[in-house]
């Protein structure tokens, strides 16, 4: 577990000092801006029989900031990184199927990077198709109940991200915007602390599965709002052997739909 968490604090580090890096590097000829994002989370793993076993709920606060540079004619390079965390209802089960209610803690990071072409439409329209990389970090801690102890999950994904984006000025200072895509993971581990019942971390890896993401509004100077999707899918893991027991994650799904509001730098 120690290794593990060592890991995710150095993963943490680097990017931070790589946007860091790339922010200094490109700051004279780039965008940047600042925003918060507020979403409704849904979480529901399923068994084998398409059964829901379990639902988390609620609302989830995001801090995030964007760079953007041109680097050669019309290529650009987009970054950017967010810290998300809140509390979310959990309704779900025992392995012994009696129901329980609690809440669950999330708190994560993302880190994404898009290469992408930008093309100048008819009119004052644009169009930017992208491809890139994305990693999420975050942590999942199920608060005890009178009738159930809870545990703490510890998730990271690696994918890929392919979409493209537009934008229309509808007027001088005001410009509509889209853009929507597909996140494709590579990687995805989730390690199961089950230490508080006298067993070992165990780690699982859940199957990658394609999910998509959204979002749309408008820009006014310097302040922009839009709404947004975004999704997340996993199939199930393979069992893992630990104190006798196998243990797997079910097929899982995530939801995420909200409103954000930014600001230029």
């Amino acid at each position: 577990m120690k290794s593990a968490i060592n890991r995710h604090r150095f993963l943490v580090v680097l990017s931070v000092m790589l946007l860091l890096g790339l922010h200094c590097n490109v700051v004279r000829a780039a965008d940047s801006d600042i925003y918060l994002k507020i979403e409704s989370f849904t979480w529901t793993e399923y068994d084998d029989q398409g059964t829901r076993l379990l639902k988390e709920s609620g609302p989830i606060y995001t801090i995030g900031s964007s760079v953007r540079s041109d680097l050669s004619g019309a290529l650009f390079l987009g970054v950017n990184a967010e810290l998300f965390g809140g509390t979310v209802g959990y309704d779900g089960q025992t392995q012994a199927g009696v129901p329980v209610e609690t809440d669950t803690d999330y708190t994560g990071f993302v880190a994404e990077g898009d290469l992408g072409w930008k093309v100048h439409l008819r009119g004052k329209a644009t169009l930017e198709p992208f491809a890139g990389l994305g990693y999420r970090w975050w942590r999942r801690d199920i608060k005890d109940t009178v009738s159930a102890i809870g545990y703490e999950e510890t998730w990271w994904s690696l994918y890929a991200r392919l979409g493209a984006q537009g934008e229309y000025a509808y007027t001088e200072k005001v410009t509509v915007f889209g853009k929507a895509g597909l996140k494709i993971p590579v990687i995805t581990e989730n390690e199961v602390d089950l230490s508080i019942i006298g067993l070992s971390t165990v780690k699982v890896e859940p199957g990658n599965v394609t999910s998509v993401f959204a979002e749309a509004g408008v820009k006014w100077t310097r302040f922009e709002a839009g709404l947004f999707y975004e999704g997340m899918r996993f199939s199930k893991s393979d069992p893992v052997t630990v104190g006798g027991a196998q243990v797997w994650q079910p097929e899982t799904k995530a939801d995420m739909f909200g409103i954000k509001l930014g600001m230029d730098l």
